[in-house]
């Protein structure tokens, strides 16, 4: 799990997407630094199958579209696609179902192995990962845009699956982003859409708890995911004037917690890498488009902290769960023999402890120098700004 991040702080595992999220983050806010890096691309490559794919936590797990494709988006984002194999490109490969005699799935794509079941979220994990890769042309490019178009329903959304007959945010950004990779979008009512992503921004003024953000119906409870969906939509569609962008930032920012990450919605303490990495990827959409919007309510110094402070916590629940079982074994053999642990094989215990506290501040002395250098540059900006 070295490497690795968890969502955060109370889960006890790490994870691919947790991960592949942290790095994209982290560079959004330009404060990656190498050996964060090279963990996270070590702990990614141990998660690749032999048959190609990667699992979502441990290497013993069936790999999935999913977790490939936040592994690829990790890797491509640290410019380090070249540890992807070739039995995982064909992996991907594989997943495109083109039975002709099964009209409903053809051309769209399987989480898994022997599934039979396509979906707009599989097919844009699919073909997002192979263009990564520079090898969108090995599957049916034709097949999957048509697969896809075949999901938008009458009111512009898309729907998840064939024969569902509701359509959802979720499953429209999938199908808009993957569309746009496969230069697909002419197949679409684009009017059709805009009109359904438009809708689904909450205005009503008296909601305080969602004023601004979006939800899978007009004026419904909004979450930090789906406000994403819909923002990342309409930039695609060059259509981002159709919103109230100042309601939505607003919305965006106040979901930040004091712990620096971003919560999933108004009036819920959920901190998390999840919802913090589609809370910037939202604003920093925005960004591009307004920039008289008042963006001082975002502090991205404790965002980075809160990040920094998940993966700190995850190598030291690793480390110590490392030493943990070695001083376990230890023992145990002593108490085989029938023998109490003598006065050295005492000091070696004692020693292990000692280690595994020295790794864990040697760590967080590296984190903590990398943040101190990384305030000071924000003090000397704000410094030459002022003057």
């Amino acid at each position: 799990e070295y490497g690795g991040f968890k969502n955060s702080a109370t889960d006890m595992n790490t994870s691919i997407d947790a991960t592949a999220k942290a790095i994209i983050s982290l560079k959004g806010l330009q404060v990656v630094n190498q050996t964060i890096y090279d963990g996270a691309t070590l702990y990614i490559s141990g998660h690749e199958q032999f048959g190609g794919g990667y699992s979502i936590e441990s290497v013993s797990n069936m790999p999935t579209l999913r977790a490939t494709y936040w592994a690829i988006s990790a890797l491509s984002s640290m410019q380090s696609t070249d540890w992807v194999s070739e039995s995982t490109i064909e992996w991907i490969v594989n997943r495109q179902l083109l039975n002709k005699s099964e009209s409903w799935s053809y051309g769209g794509f399987e989480n898994k192995g022997n599934t039979s079941t396509t979906t707009t979220e599989y097919s844009y994990f699919g073909i997002v990962s192979l263009s990564l890769l520079a090898q969108i042309n090995l599957i049916n490019k034709t097949a999957a845009a048509f697969y896809l178009r075949d999901r938008q329903l009458k009111d512009g959304g898309f729907e998840s699956m064939d024969g569902i007959g509701y359509s959802d945010l979720t499953s429209t950004f999938y199908a808009i982003s993957a569309l746009t990779v496969l230069n697909g979008l002419e197949l679409i009512n684009r009017t059709g859409v805009i009109s359904f992503l438009k809708q689904r921004q909450n205005l009503n003024i008296t909601d305080s708890a969602n004023y601004g953000g979006f939800g899978n119906a007009p004026n419904v409870s909004c979450n930090v995911i789906e406000t994403f969906f819909a923002i990342n939509c309409l930039h695609t569609l060059n259509a981002l004037d159709n919103i109230n962008l100042s309601a939505a930032v607003l919305y965006l920012e106040s979901l930040q917690l004091s712990s620096g990450a971003f919560t999933i919605a108004r009036g819920i303490d959920q901190p998390s890498i999840s919802f913090s990495y589609y809370a910037l990827s939202a604003l920093n959409i925005l960004a591009l488009y307004e920039d008289n919007i008042d963006q001082q309510g975002f502090n991205p110094i404790l965002l980075y902290v809160f990040i920094i402070g998940i993966v700190g916590i995850s190598s030291f629940l690793v480390i110590n769960r490392y030493r943990k079982k070695n001083i376990t074994k230890r023992i145990i053999r002593i108490s085989r023999k029938g023998k109490k642990p003598s006065i050295s094989e005492e000091r070696l215990v004692s020693f292990e402890r000692t280690k595994t506290f020295k790794l864990l501040f040697a760590r967080f002395g590296k984190w903590r120098g990398h943040l101190l250098e990384k305030l000071r540059d924000v003090r000397n900006q704000l410094i030459r700004i002022g003057k």
